[in-house]
């Protein structure tokens, strides 16, 4: 028998030990919910959906008058799960630009949003004494764990920073 035919029998053979032990480990319905993730990114009626839309409510900057200090960026806004499966995790990139030119980065983590469920959230990002003008939210990400499902997307949204005097 020739070595390649070999080869490929012995791969065939791993693929369907690696199979059985998904079946027997996980159970039927595992073993198909597993496949079907792969195949939903065809975006067929049975998909799981994961997806929000994220509001932006404020992005703010104390000063103090008396000691002449700016404190962090605050960024406040809500997450509503339009989709039909929970987020278990999300998490947002933030960068701050400051009236100088420079830049600073951050990120805030959210957990378990249910569908049709609307959260609120503020990040704090520090500027290090220095005036933010404007916030950009770079990346937004979200995963499912029960079904293995992923989201990640790039938005470079700006958001002008509204200074608080105090």
């Amino acid at each position: 028998m020739p070595k390649a035919l070999k080869i490929t029998i012995g791969l065939f053979l791993l693929f369907l030990s690696i199979v059985w032990i998904l079946i027997v480990f996980y159970g039927c319905n595992a073993f198909l919910d597993v496949f079907n993730q792969h195949s939903s990114s065809n975006n067929t009626s049975n998909d799981f959906l994961l997806k929000a839309n994220i509001t932006i409510i404020d992005a703010t900057q104390t000063y103090f008058g008396w000691s002449r200090n700016f404190g962090s960026v605050e960024l406040e806004y809500k997450i509503r799960n339009t989709g039909n499966v929970t987020i278990n995790y999300g998490s947002i990139d933030i960068k701050v630009i400051c009236k100088d030119g420079s830049a600073y980065k951050g990120y805030d983590n959210f957990i378990n949003i249910y569908p049709n469920e609307e959260i609120w959230e503020k990040a704090h990002i520090t500027t290090y004494n220095k005036q933010a003008s404007e916030v950009v939210i770079e990346k937004v990400s979200f995963e499912n764990n029960e079904h293995f499902l992923t989201h990640e997307e790039r938005t470079n949204v700006v958001i002008p920073v509204y200074l608080e005097m105090h």
